[in-house]
């Protein structure tokens, strides 16, 4: 039979099976006039039915047909996974994935001649008994496959998955083998360019896959954040192995070099350190165990080299302990100006910019409100020509307010020039401080590469009451918008917000100006041991901290583009000595639990150190949460308030807020829809809402979990009228479509992260309308 074009010539095709008792032997003798094919085209083929052969087995074996395909190359290929190519010397050599099979015999010619014979042999064990179909078969074809086990090997081919991955994706594969054969896979994955591989994090089925000789179609779930990391590019490899009880089949690889896995990776931070001292072998290996470093290029004249070996974490080969790192910068004060008299400042380009500054408040009266339309203020009154960027509203000298402990000189951290030149300065340059791009980029002076930054000094723009020597809070919404560049300038970086506790207390003008959904983490600095040596821990601040701030700033976090907050401790006060952190002493360790306990318990993430932030220790690693598995936490939320009654006037510390559990109100919006309102919850893992409801009484003595009603999880949005009141909660949800004209009975419950569900019976009905 002959197909393809018609000036290719079949001259003569023979072939004899022999089998004697000492072997089974196939003989395949191909002569083959090919000098004419080639010359037109890319494709011309010749197939051929001729004959049967028998395998171990004794079964007489006929599938498939020899087709030969020749090409412009003059490479002849076969149906299946083996091919047939003819040398220009006249050689037959039968391949697999681009070398000669071991089952060719030697009688195959490699001497340059023409083909006339080719002896395609293999031994058998002696068989007495017949072949099942001892009789060839009309019909019967050749086996373009080998007839031995070698040659009926698995194959893995077409992995795809949706790039740039983000957590759990779903990889797509397609699996063949000749003998439709189960096939177990293994998966591995490479992050130096395919020089090393190992096991990748993987669920779905690896053993006993369906497999069939045109393809069958599988896929597994990978898990990218461990094994790709967050950072790009990624320059990941992942690699899917077939085998059979036949051996080992040849695999796929599927090439990986963008992620979406920040934002995973900022979710999951369970523990952090910030440390400012040097970066030697013993802080790198201390840091390396964290989710989060911050620390202090500047004050740890910190190499590049060694940012990155804490970035790459324990197992520099292995994404899954990569460590966040965070860089200090200074956004309310330019600490370049620390050492430096008002005179110098003037003497340097640097600090004169355009010479409108220093700036005032442009605000009528300091009752004002901070909407005021004029984010760069006014010009002092007795402004002497420095830089628009630096403020003047403590004595309106003419000169910049400076602070009283760092001595630099505050700045309106809203003034686009000041981000401007943030962006330019350098360590080694004539700032000798690292800016913006040499922070976050790697072709900019040191060329870091941080993560992110640690943005600190916003308490510039703290209410003016706070201190007599600081009155510039109209510089409020400037912080907030900083902010928002620098999260658009340096898409995907870390943003953590030292202090300014004050923009998330909705008793504040600053609360409308919050940055809450654009920061990933607040540090919340002294929240009960503060940096103090005189005292253990102010007993008033510490409770206001704790009754007042706290839950207002945690219904905040809990919203849906929310952050996580961290909190600081120090071992500086009396009675405690910093040795205890490391384990060198015992004093104050009563003090150091119960400031652990205290942070942990709202749901911050703790870390303790010196004043000084340069002494790195695992203390709260091994004496509190996070360092042990959240997992762990058995107890559900507990309910708070955003709104205290029990305040009480210095020095005497305030109670808790009396507890606001559960559904408080239910307004009925719009027809079919309600709206439902709560206050919040708070535990050591993160807490969501969810909320029950049903047309019959809820029975809490028979169904005490509400498995009858109907269960939906809320989505917490800030009501429009949210304030500083007793009836004014933070949270609302809108719900519907429910059924007009019939009484419905409404449940909010709080859930932590583990699935710890509060047991409340507060119960609000209304029914809706059309």
């Amino acid at each position: 039979m002959l197909h393809g074009d018609a000036f290719c010539r079949y001259n003569r095709l023979m072939v004899k099976i022999s089998r004697c008792r000492a072997s089974l032997v196939l003989w395949v003798l191909v002569f083959v006039d090919l000098s004419a094919c080639g010359k037109r085209g890319t494709d011309h083929s010749i197939n051929v039915d001729a004959g049967w052969f028998v395998n171990d087995a004794g079964d007489v074996v006929g599938a498939g047909d020899l087709r030969i395909t020749r090409n412009e190359a003059g490479a002849i290929v076969g149906i299946g996974s083996w091919g047939v190519v003819i040398t220009d010397g006249g050689q037959i050599v039968l391949i697999k994935d681009g070398g000669p099979p071991p089952w060719i015999d030697s009688g195959v010619a490699r001497d340059g001649a023409p083909v006339k014979d080719a002896k395609i042999a293999r031994d058998a064990a002696p068989r007495d008994a017949a072949p099942r179909d001892a009789a060839p078969r009309d019909g019967a074809r050749v086996d373009a496959s080998p007839p031995d086990a070698a040659l009926s090997l698995p194959a893995v081919s077409g992995l795809t998955t949706a790039q740039p991955v983000k957590g759990d994706v779903t990889v797509n594969f397609v699996v063949s083998d000749a003998k439709s054969a189960a096939v177990e896979i293994t998966v591995d994955v490479s992050n130096d360019g395919g020089k090393t591989w190992r096991t990748a994090r993987t669920t779905g089925k690896l053993v006993g896959l369906s497999s069939s000789p045109g393809g069958t179609a599988a896929s597994l779930v990978w898990d990218t954040l461990r094994d790709v990391g967050f950072r790009n590019p990624a320059a990941a490899i992942l690699r899917v192995t077939p085998k059979t009880s036949q051996g080992t089949g040849s695999a796929a690889t599927l090439t990986i070099t963008q992620t979406d896995n920040i934002g995973l990776r900022k979710a999951a931070m369970s523990s952090y350190i910030a440390y400012f001292g040097q970066l030697d072998s013993g802080a790198i290996a201390h840091l390396q165990v964290y989710d989060l470093a911050i620390v202090h290029p500047l004050d740890g004249n910190i190499k590049a080299s060694e940012l990155e070996a804490v970035k790459r974490g324990v197992n520099a080969n292995d994404p899954a302990d990569d460590v966040m790192v965070a860089c200090y910068l200074s956004i309310g004060e330019d600490i370049r100006t620390s050492k430096l008299s008002d005179t110098q400042l003037l003497a340097d380009t640097r600090f004169v910019g355009d010479k409108s500054g220093p700036r005032v408040d442009p605000r009528a009266s300091a009752s004002a409100s901070f909407a005021h339309g004029k984010p760069l203020g006014d010009p002092s009154p007795t402004s002497t020509g420095y830089a628009s960027w630096y403020l003047d509203d403590a004595n309106q000298d003419g000169k910049p307010d400076r602070s009283t402990s760092s001595g630099a000189c505050y700045v309106n951290a809203g003034d686009p020039k000041w981000f401007d030149a943030l962006r330019q300065m350098s360590i080694d340059g004539v700032d000798k401080v690292a800016g913006l791009d040499e922070l976050l980029t790697t072709s900019s002076g040191r060329a870091y590469g941080c993560d992110g930054v640690f943005l600190d000094t916003i308490d510039t723009a703290a209410p003016n009451y706070f201190s007599a020597s600081l009155q510039s809070e109209w510089t409020a919404p400037g912080f907030t918008d900083f902010i928002g560049r620098l999260k658009t300038t340096y898409p995907g970086k870390v943003i953590v917000q030292n202090r300014g506790v004050f923009f998330f207390d909705v008793r504040q003008k600053h609360f409308p100006f919050h940055a809450g959904n654009k920061i990933d983490f607040l540090l919340f600095e002294g929240y009960r041991l503060n940096a103090n040596t005189w005292e253990t821990y102010n007993a008033y601040f510490a409770a206001d901290n704790a009754t007042n701030f706290a839950p207002k700033i945690v219904a905040e976090a809990q919203r849906p583009d929310g952050f996580t907050v961290l909190s600081l401790g120090y071992a500086a006060g009396p009675g405690i000595k910093k040795e205890t952190l490391r384990g060198a002493s015992t004093d104050g360790q009563s003090e150091l639990d119960d400031d652990i306990a205290a942070a942990q318990e709202v749901g911050f993430r703790h870390y303790i150190t010196d004043a000084t932030v340069t002494y790195y220790n695992p203390y709260v690693r091994i004496h509190g949460l996070p360092n042990l598995d959240p997992k762990n936490d058995t107890s559900a939320p507990e309910w708070s308030g955003t709104y205290n009654a029990n305040v009480k006037p210095y020095p005497t510390p305030s109670d808790p807020p009396e507890a606001t559990v559960g559904i408080q109100q239910v307004e009925l919006a719009k027809p079919l829809y309600v709206t439902v309102r709560w206050s919040v919850a708070l535990d050591i893992n993160r807490v969501h809402y969810v909320l029950y409801y049903q047309t019959q009484p809820f029975d809490f003595v028979n169904d005490p979990s509400l498995s009858s009603a109907t269960r939906v999880t809320l989505t917490p949005a800030m009501p429009t009228n949210y304030s500083y009141a007793a009836t004014s909660y933070p949270f609302e949800a809108e719900v519907g479509p429910l059924t007009a004209g019939t009484k419905h009975y409404f449940v909010i419950r709080a859930v932590d992260a583990v699935g710890n569900e509060d047991d409340n019976q507060e119960v609000v009905e209304a029914t809706p309308f059309k």
